[in-house]
């Protein structure tokens, strides 16, 4: 599995979805692979980002550095 390979398994990754042979290899890729380490961190930071303001009454400030985050991840998916 490569880096963009993996990027079309996040959501069932995330869901905990992944059919074993295929978590087998994604887990495996994202040992080997710094960059999908950290793209991984990322998104899961979008995401529980994501569901605190979702759960909150006021729309709460984005953090310069979740901002930065995200900005690098499409960076490195446009590679």
């Amino acid at each position: 599995m490569n880096c963009r390979e993996m990027s079309q398994f996040l959501d069932e990754y995330f869901a905990g979805e992944l059919p074993e042979a295929v978590a087998t290899e994604f887990n495996g890729h994202i040992t080997r692979c710094d960059d999908c380490t950290v793209y991984i961190e990322q998104y899961r930071r979008v995401i529980t980002t994501g569901r605190a303001v979702r759960n909150e009454d006021e729309m709460c400030e984005c953090p310069e550095e979740l901002i930065q985050a995200i900005m690098a991840a499409l960076r490195a998916a446009d590679r």
